[in-house]
């Protein structure tokens, strides 16, 4: 499990019922989120393997919709620091810089919760300099050729820089998307994530094909 920190989901009000009741009522729940995280990571795993991942050949709208799962699915594979982690409080912001290829494809993300309960709130980001406090950013293609700039501007902060162009992993992107035949798969600079202070978990790099920066 890759969020393995206890405390990730806050509990909510004490048990009564003697001193003990509400120490079993917190192991209970612990419990049972536990449970629930295991049965969600394998569930994500099998999306993520490429189960559902099949893109309907020129339709794009399909396309950044599985895209837009992939997003949502990585959360679970993928360790932020603390302080911006499963132990922040406020948003979990999921923002898109420049031409929003996605469309409504995003929005469900916005009803849904991190594995550790923090709500996900999604951002449209114009310009570079608008970028704020997000943990996920998808630096669309018409922002491609800026990637340099945005890994500059974001050097050592912990948000995943994700793109869907040819060649951005190894320009410093963590994840990139790229199309084999009708299929959705990514690729991922797992020492940039590094560079970061991101943790990706391994059964997430097995799916990925792993590429290093340009010229190492």
């Amino acid at each position: 499990m890759v969020h393995s920190r206890s405390g990730l989901v806050g509990a909510g009000g004490r048990a009564g019922g003697g001193p003990c009741s509400g120490y079993l009522g917190g192991a209970v729940r612990r419990s049972l989120r536990t449970a629930y995280r295991k049965a969600w990571a394998a569930l994500a795993l099998v999306f993520l393997a490429g189960v559902a991942a099949r893109a309907e050949p020129a339709s794009k709208a399909r396309e950044y919709a599985i895209k837009a799962a992939f997003l949502y699915q990585m959360i679970q594979y993928i360790e932020w620091p603390d302080e911006v982690g499963a132990a922040a409080e406020g948003d979990f912001v999921v923002g898109v810089l420049g031409v929003d290829p996605f469309g409504a494809a995003l929005e469900p993300l916005a009803r849904r919760t991190t594995p550790w309960g923090q709500p996900i709130r999604v951002a449209r980001y114009r310009r570079l300099r608008d970028v704020k406090e997000c943990r996920i950013l998808f630096v669309a293609r018409s922002e491609a050729g800026r990637l340099p700039d945005v890994v500059a501007r974001l050097r050592r902060r912990p948000v995943l820089l994700v793109a869907d162009s040819p060649g951005l992993a190894e320009r410093g992107a963590h994840v990139n998307f790229f199309l084999t035949g009708d299929r959705v798969r990514f690729e991922i600079n797992l020492d940039a994530a590094r560079r970061a202070a991101l943790r990706i978990s391994a059964k997430l790099l097995r799916l990925a094909r792993i590429v290093e920066d340009l010229g190492a």
